[in-house]
């Protein structure tokens, strides 16, 4: 199902009408980079593969990744073949995993992939991945905090991250808001009430990279078939209209650092949580809009 929405999602690039242009009149297809819809391993494996030369400093259009990868699947770029078709696209979809894998399946590559892995750190903020060290980040200027010095007594913690388990807390209730930051795009704030303690995600639908697979995949958990928006605005509207979605009643989550990090949601029906009307949508009640969208439901010292 993943696969399909992406490979839509890819394919609508060139069929975009004009009322979605931009304000100096280039189609969002002309404007938008390729690793925006798709991982960094495909589109430099698909460069490679038919461009034959140096990797560029800024990754290509969209509108070079959907016809690529339809030459790749047998379409002929001519005046008389016309806008790919799926079937060309989805041949093209096949073969471009498969050359993916096979990279990645690489000893050698294997091997330069757990050092980079040990040497670098995900920023919270804009989730570009930098050198450990860094105290700052170079793309969005996010300070990392300082390391705390030790307590006088011995603390009981786990000394390592493996040690720290994770856990299943019930949901009481969901909340969305729109999470705004001056210069940065707007995110969707998803906050999960449990009991006395309230953990919180953000769904990235306007970021790039990997913070935008992570939306789709979030958003495709939660409506399947319904193609991920690309405005923020777009997916809050859904999603305190839309009754036809489900919601989690069990999030597992793992303390990282000061804050939860949630790793996996349970859709199970079950009676008293949000889940309750996964079977039977039209029965859901409407959010209760606590604060105007862009104002935050709790306070929070986060700097995202």
């Amino acid at each position: 199902m993943f696969v399909a929405v992406r490979l839509m999602q890819i394919r609508e690039a060139l069929m975009l009408p004009n009322d979605r242009q931009h304000k100096d009149r280039k189609l969002w297809s002309e404007k938008t980079l390729a690793n925006e819809v798709v991982s960094d391993d495909e589109w430099q494996v698909l460069w490679l593969t038919y461009e034959k030369k140096a990797l560029p400093d800024k990754p290509p259009t969209v509108t070079w990744l959907l016809q690529t990868i339809a030459r790749l699947g047998g379409w002929g770029d001519s005046k008389h073949t016309g806008q790919p078709g799926w079937l060309v696209v989805w041949e093209g979809w096949a073969k471009l995993q498969d050359r993916v894998k096979n990279l990645a399946d690489s000893p050698a590559v294997q091997r330069w992939r757990d050092v980079i892995k040990s040497q670098v750190k995900e920023c919270p903020e804009c989730f570009a991945l930098i050198l450990a060290g860094l105290r700052v980040c170079p793309d969005c200027s996010y300070e990392f905090p300082a390391r705390e010095k030790h307590e006088s007594e011995a603390s009981t913690a786990a000394l390592l991250s493996a040690q720290v388990e994770p856990e299943w807390f019930e949901v009481d209730e969901v909340i969305y808001s729109i999470h705004e930051k001056f210069g940065k795009p707007p995110s969707i704030q998803v906050s999960y009430r449990c009991g006395l303690e309230t953990i919180r995600e953000w769904i990235c639908f306007q970021h790039g990279g990997y913070a935008r697979q992570k939306a789709v995949m979030w958003w495709v958990k939660r409506f399947g078939h319904l193609p991920c928006p690309q405005l923020t605005e777009d997916a809050y509207q859904q999603l305190t209209d839309t009754r036809d979605m489900k919601e989690p009643c069990r999030i597992e989550a793992i303390q990282d650092g000061r804050w939860q990090k949630i790793r996996a949601y349970d859709f199970a029906v079950k009676a008293g949580t949000p889940s309750e009307w996964n079977d039977n949508p039209t029965s859901r009640p409407q959010p209760t809009k606590l604060t105007p969208a862009g104002v935050d439901v709790f306070d929070t010292d986060i700097d995202f």
